[in-house]
């Protein structure tokens, strides 16, 4: 059922749901044969690149969809950027006539977030949700903590390349325990994508998403 969800047809609407790297031949009702190719690391790196070759040129729909969570978009055709609104949560319809050689390049919105409930906090990057790992030996990944993040929950993320065994490695900083104004709190956690998790199956290796909020002390403002 993948090729179905990741590329929908309709009449003369072409629909990418999916932005994995792919090759696809796709018939249109009366355009005939387009040949669709999606160049990209998404979702470890943010660009998208779309190369069209209709069998001739033909005018049809080509609909991007643009993630909920992506909120900073670009699209652009053959490098003119598109001056539409681009709304998170929808599609971005392109009607035009396509040629052979036509690429649109699309650039969504990987910033890390802190998401918090019942005193946990857990850290997301576009699709993918982010764990601590014993294996990166950065401490006891139950500890209670809390992570750098902006008023709009933004979690600034360093990428990592020291720990071959996660697809994504990026570090945070946090505090751990009680915070009481001391420096000495602050140190580098690291974070890799769910996937690459615990994926030794050894019991003495231990992963967690949802991490336990710390207690404030200290003004919130002193810290961040």
């Amino acid at each position: 059922m993948l090729p179905h969800t990741a590329l929908h047809v309709q009449d003369s609407l072409l629909v990418v749901n999916l932005y994995n790297e792919m090759d696809a031949r796709i018939k249109l009702a009366k355009q005939g044969t387009v040949q669709l190719s999606i160049l990209t690391a998404y979702p470890k790196t943010a660009d998208i690149e779309l190369r069209i070759q209709p069998e001739k040129e033909a005018e049809f729909t080509l609909a991007l969809r643009i993630p909920l969570w992506s909120k900073h978009n670009q699209v652009r055709i053959n490098g003119q950027t598109l001056s539409d609104n681009i709304i998170s949560g929808s599609y971005v319809h392109i009607k035009r006539v396509w040629k052979k050689g036509d690429v649109v390049n699309l650039h969504v919105d990987l910033t890390g977030k802190l998401v918090a409930l019942n005193n946990h906090i857990a850290v997301t990057r576009g699709p993918i949700v982010l764990v601590r790992d014993s294996r990166f030996k950065d401490g006891y990944v139950d500890e209670a903590m809390a992570i750098e993040h902006t008023k709009d929950n933004i979690v600034p993320l360093v990428p990592n390349q020291d720990y071959p065994f996660a697809w994504m490695s990026f570090a945070a900083n946090s505090v751990t325990g009680i915070y009481n104004g001391n420096p000495e709190y602050f140190r580098k956690i690291n974070l890799c994508d769910f996937a690459s998790a615990g994926d030794t199956w050894d019991e003495s290796e231990r992963y967690k998403v949802w991490l336990t909020n710390t207690i404030e002390t200290a003004d919130r403002e002193t810290w961040w």
